[in-house]
């Protein structure tokens, strides 16, 4: 299951890719807690990378557990229970591979997220009858709560969901993705060498503090622009201060904790 962590980010933008679906989101510590279609889910990324979703409306019962490598189960309704596979969420959000099975059999397979979402409205259906949950519900609710992204097969976190690990490692250097409002980052840490090189080809990276964000836009001999941050434009999302090359070649060197 190769999929993503979650910090939380612009629902608005995660609106425009489930036309329909009425959603909020609002925070709580390291809780997520995210609206589908009427019923509210309760998302947390503990310390050890594992993603708990637990449906929270009075008279549903469910919940899924996803651990580091994306692998996991949902458990339904009390006696129901399904193991998830998620091998693809790509941060485009245009590719999808999500495998739901029951004792090794294939049940449900979402390959768009079209089939996702027709799931969670079946399900709503479903819950005009009575408690009862659509597996759809708890995957919609993984994406508007969106704590990582897979990229090139590797989970990629959003900074501000591992902004604690990223403190511990300073000095480090990470490869950098712009998507839905926010940063998200390999953990893999990379050289300085290595980050120099992303921005000179238009890339993006992160670091912990000011001075090396900019000096390493400084090693491209592209000359560098002073520190910026766009949270004022969009308002929604989280916006961290970065630096450009002075042509403005498209890399941005984000740096420190999130505005």
């Amino acid at each position: 299951m190769r999929k993503v962590l979650c910090k939380i980010i612009s629902i608005m933008l995660i609106c425009s890719l489930v036309v329909g679906s009425s959603q909020k989101v609002h925070a709580e510590e390291n809780a997520k807690y995210v609206f589908v279609d009427g019923l509210e889910y309760k998302v947390v990324l503990d310390e050890n990378k594992n993603i708990h979703i637990a449906c929270i409306t009075p008279g549903y019962e469910g919940e899924m557990a996803i651990d580091e490598n994306l692998n996991g189960e949902i458990s339904m309704n009390g006696d129901e229970k399904y193991e998830i596979e998620v091998n693809n969420l790509n941060y485009d959000m245009e590719t999808v591979d999500i495998v739901i099975s029951e004792d090794g059999e294939t049940v449900e397979e979402y390959n768009s997220f079209d089939e996702v979402i027709q799931d969670e409205y079946c399900g709503q259906m479903a819950i005009a009858a009575g408690g009862t949950i659509a597996i759809g519900g708890f995957v919609t609710a993984l994406l508007y709560a969106c704590l990582a992204v897979t990229v090139a097969g590797v989970v990629c976190y959003a900074v501000d969901a591992v902004i604690d690990d990223v403190r511990k490692k300073s000095t480090y250097y990470y490869k950098a993705y712009r998507m839905y409002n926010t940063v998200f980052i390999n953990p893999n840490a990379i050289t300085r060498t290595a980050a120099v090189s992303r921005i000179a080809s238009g890339s993006d990276t992160y670091t912990f503090t000011s001075s090396q964000a900019k000096s390493i836009v400084k090693s491209t001999g592209l000359g560098v622009t002073s520190s910026e941050n766009h949270w004022a434009w969009y308002k929604i999302g989280s916006f961290f201060n970065h630096y450009h090359t002075a042509n403005r070649n498209g890399a941005h060197s984000f740096y420190g904790i999130p505005k």
